[in-house]
């Protein structure tokens, strides 16, 4: 909604205050998410049944790390793309470091 048309609709054009997504930091909107909302991709699955220290490593993830493997494997098209990104990524997973941990 721009703010002109909530001006005209009897408002002052801050829409945000009563979007429950919104958070006041920044104006930037974050949307609640079910802890375990993504589908996992196949590959990661068999990996999972395979590996035991990866399945250990993976389950002990906080939440965030956990979404951030999730969507770096899921993104990837070809099935070869998602085992070699599985593969580099283990040894951060039995870590416990997130896709973007240093």
């Amino acid at each position: 909604m721009s703010a002109a048309r909530g001006r005209e609709e009897g408002g002052d054009g801050r829409q945000h205050r009563e979007d429950p997504g919104h958070q006041a930091r920044g104006g930037r909107r974050h949307g609640t998410f079910e802890k375990d909302d993504l589908d996992h991709p196949e590959e990661l699955v068999a990996a999972l049944e395979d590996d035991f220290w990866l399945a250990a490593g993976f389950g002990a993830l906080t939440p965030a790390a956990l979404r951030s493997w999730v969507l770096h494997l899921t993104q990837a098209r070809q099935s070869a793309t998602r085992i070699s990104r599985l593969k580099k990524a283990r040894a951060k997973i039995l870590r416990g470091e997130g896709l973007n941990d240093r």
